[in-house]
């Protein structure tokens, strides 16, 4: 990782718009490009980030110059049906894309970004939403939710969450929303299992790899009704298939790349168990989220341990990625 200077960005066509970041955030998904899993050199990274449109091209009518906005991190045509239904992952005039994941698509971990389909991708931050608050909209929230969402949760029932980084504390958090009687927060990390307990979940340390009979333990051998992985592992993601009761429903919304994950088929079949994964279409989630903040329901911007200007770039990532200095999520000002 290194910060340097390139050329200013142009439109990208005539839905497109240009954004003057404000802040922008380093995602736990950001680090497989840091350790070269996917994607290659030369990538301008970040996917989350908000600023204030300073050009738009002549086809842009729902956002214009001046506003402050925030941008899905996951962007489509912004022409299909599926776009116009705010479903940029269905995109049928080329399929999705994640700001800063190619060399072609750069994203926003930057002064400015260019962003194209600005009218499907760009929303008005609200009065009572604050610029902290709004970079969470643009990804981590809304795929905590997706996992809350796509977990099948019902009023009295229990709920294990597998990785209790910023988007799995964003899962526990909305996982609440649906009633369940107990949620069982699973991580290696001390400070995380602490800040999981403080927010009302069991704590489950699965630092000696004994996470799946702890669960059990805790189910009296019936394992949990949800579960929510929020890693991408292998290994977390099998636990996650593992811990769930006959009938369960395991919810993946961390990004693995395995195109040979070793599913447990007989187990799924014999169990009747769904396994549901999915990247999130961020817009999609605006309608529910937006008045969850601008009520005080949600208060989503205490994941940020560290404030950094964009300069200090390195050291944020170097720091997420070592978990140093309890870190949840690295928040950073172009500005500086």
């Amino acid at each position: 990782m290194s910060v340097e200077n390139v050329p200013d960005p142009t439109l990208l066509g005539a839905d497109s718009a240009i954004i003057a970041v404000e802040r922008t955030a380093i995602c736990g998904s950001d680090l497989h490009l840091y350790h070269g899993e996917i994607g290659g050199q030369g990538i301008h990274l970040g996917h989350e980030f908000v600023g204030t449109i300073v050009e738009t091209g002549p086809d842009v009518r729902r956002v214009k110059k001046g506003d402050r906005v925030l941008v899905s991190a996951v962007v489509g045509c912004g022409h299909c049906d599926p776009c116009l239904a705010r479903d940029p992952v269905l995109c049928t005039g080329g399929g999705p894309r994640v700001f800063g994941t190619t060399l072609e698509f750069h994203g926003g971990q930057a002064e400015f970004c260019a962003v194209p389909a600005a009218d499907s991708c760009c929303l008005a931050i609200p009065d009572n939403v604050s610029l902290e608050q709004s970079v969470l909209l643009t990804d981590i929230l809304p795929t905590g939710y997706t996992g809350a969402m796509n977990a099948n949760i019902k009023p009295g029932s229990t709920v294990a969450v597998f990785g209790l980084g910023p988007v799995g504390v964003f899962a526990l958090q909305t996982a609440m929303l649906y009633g369940p009687s107990r949620i069982l927060a699973i991580d290696r990390v001390p400070e995380r299992l602490a800040r999981a307990a403080a927010l009302g979940a069991e704590p489950i340390d699965a630092s000696d790899g004994q996470a799946v009979a702890r669960i059990l333990d805790a189910t009296k051998g019936r394992g949990v009704d949800s579960a929510i992985e929020a890693v991408g592992a292998d290994a977390t993601i099998t636990d996650a298939i593992l811990s769930v009761a006959a009938g369960g429903t395991i919810s993946v919304i961390g990004v693995n790349m395995n195109m040979e994950f070793p599913y447990p088929m007989p187990l799924a079949f014999m169990k009747r168990l769904t396994l549901k994964a999915a990247l999130v279409s961020v817009p999609a989630t605006w309608d529910h989220l937006v008045p969850l903040i601008a009520n005080g329901k949600l208060q989503p911007e205490e994941v940020f341990t560290h404030r950094l200007p964009l300069s200090q770039a390195a050291d944020g990532y170097r720091i997420f990625d070592k978990r140093e200095d309890g870190v949840l999520k690295v928040l950073l000002d172009p500005s500086e």
